[in-house]
């Protein structure tokens, strides 16, 4: 049963971690609703797609020392021990399946919980491991360290002064993007925006549908990035920090009576400069966290870009990594070499 289906859950669990960006999404009225528009989500996983995965030989971990992570982190996500019974359980057969960890995927999976049963998380983990997010998952995650390197070039080039300006800060995207890259935006969007970020990445499983949502997170904080005073708070505002976004942070937009439908204008920001007059009777507040969702699906990156920068941060990461074995390499040597005092020759 998913966990806001149980009876004694939102008694047990109104005050838990998990539930801080909740802002009424799901409540004890329309949880039932809600676990259904996230099982219709299971049908965007091809039927032909099959990976399968086996525990590697050499696994991250041993089984106790994974299950005392699992329970670390279950005890700061749910209040009661039934949930937290279920979220170990769940994270071991995830383990099972990949063989290493990385808290960001606890996120996943304790939200997941809350709206599926634990053999359908476990599906949606699996394919997302497979596509989107592919290496994410694990404690030395080079493949994450990667797209995160490979976005500040995309930025560099698609935003400036912008990305300028946070380089010379030296705020780089590692240090803001594992919570949307590896987690999904847990405890960072409104339920919302996860669900719906979720369901992007599952019509479109690739990394760079991370990329386009990153982008959009630069796109619609702006503003507030352009009057930022220090590093400290230009990381809350990329972190969406609730002391700067609390769950009712809205933003504009401005639909044009020339366009169709369905098609929406983005609010005039530096680095989406128009000129067009619109009535008011045209403009809409909509949260902030759905809007960045919903903005990157609209952003389009030149494949050719995104490899080049792909192949050039490859080739940096494997140079850094010559040079630490080199360097450790070295510092063996130094130490075989170590003569004693009592060693040396009159």
């Amino acid at each position: 049963m998913s966990l806001v289906l149980r009876p004694t859950f939102w008694e047990e669990e109104e005050k838990s971690l998990i539930l801080i960006r909740n802002h009424g999404y799901v409540t004890k009225d329309n949880a039932e609703k809600r676990c259904d528009e996230f099982r219709v989500l299971l049908e965007l996983i091809p039927e032909e797609f099959t990976a399968e995965d086996t525990m590697p030989e050499k696994a991250s971990m041993t089984r106790e020392e994974a299950h005392r992570i699992f329970l670390e982190d279950a005890k700061r996500t749910f209040a009661s021990v039934v949930s937290q019974k279920i979220e170990v359980a769940c994270m071991e057969k995830v383990y099972e399946q990949l063989g290493d960890y990385h808290q960001g995927l606890c996120f996943i999976v304790s939200f997941l919980l809350l709206f599926l049963e634990p053999d359908e998380v476990l599906k949606i983990c699996h394919y997302l491991s497979h596509t989107s997010s592919n290496g994410y998952y694990k404690i030395e995650n080079p493949f994450y360290l990667r797209d995160a390197r490979v976005f500040e070039y995309l930025l560099l080039n698609l935003r400036q002064p912008l990305g300028s300006l946070l380089r010379k800060r030296t705020v780089v995207p590692g240090q803001y993007l594992s919570k949307w890259f590896i987690g999904l935006g847990l405890h960072v969007l409104n339920f919302s925006a996860i669900y719906l970020y979720l369901r992007l990445l599952l019509c479109k499983p690739d990394r760079v549908t991370h990329f386009q949502v990153a982008l959009s997170l630069i796109d619609n904080v702006t503003p507030e990035l352009l009057q930022s005073k220090n590093v400290s708070e230009t990381i809350e505002i990329l972190k969406l920090d609730k002391s700067k976004f609390p769950n009712n942070s809205t933003r504009r937009t401005i639909h044009s009576k020339n366009q169709s439908e369905d098609e929406e204008t983005p609010e005039p920001s530096p680095t989406n400069q128009m000129t067009k007059q619109v009535d008011m009777d045209e403009v809409n507040v909509i949260s902030i966290f759905d809007k960045i969702i919903m903005d990157a699906e609209h952003i389009y990156f030149d494949p050719e870009m995104v490899q080049q920068f792909t192949n050039k941060v490859e080739n940096e990461m494997a140079v850094e990594e010559k040079r630490r074995l080199e360097f450790l390499a070295a510092q063996a040597d130094d130490t075989d070499e170590i003569v004693f005092s009592d060693e040396e020759e009159e």
